[in-house]
């Protein structure tokens, strides 16, 4: 098993204090973060890497130019290398409709705002395991 700071997350949010936070707590506890304001800028980075692929990553759903739902459909259509990895959705959207287009892309974990953080950290230590990393 790697040592945490060989574990990259990847943190999506368009609010900027949500996601400066967010990325802090897991920063904190010893991951590697790469965060962005939106799945644009998530899914041309992703387009682009070809080493240090994300061990988990953490999107919001209801975001600018790409949501999340969109997404993580797009960034499973360009390579199998991405189909393995853990999604976690940290979204205000507690309707069961969010949560079944969520389970139909087979995304891992679903919290909803405000997100009570040790169980976030309980969450992110869980799929990095999982996910062997």
């Amino acid at each position: 098993m790697p040592s945490r700071s060989q574990i990259r997350v990847l943190c999506i949010e368009d609010e900027a204090n949500l996601r400066i936070n967010l990325s802090d707590i897991i920063r904190n506890e010893g991951y590697t973060v790469r965060d962005f304001s939106d799945g644009v800028e998530a899914l041309e980075f992703l387009q682009n890497v070809t080493d240090n692929i994300p061990s988990l990553i953490i999107t919001d759903i209801n975001m600018p130019q790409m949501n999340g739902l969109e997404f993580v459909r797009r960034m499973k259509s360009i390579g199998d290398k991405y189909n393995a990895i853990p999604v976690m959705m940290l979204t205000a959207m507690a309707h069961a409709q969010y949560r079944v287009k969520a389970d139909i892309l087979s995304v891992q974990e679903y919290l909803v705002k405000p997100v009570d953080y040790d169980l976030l950290l309980a969450k992110v230590e869980e799929y990095t395991k999982a996910a062997d990393c």
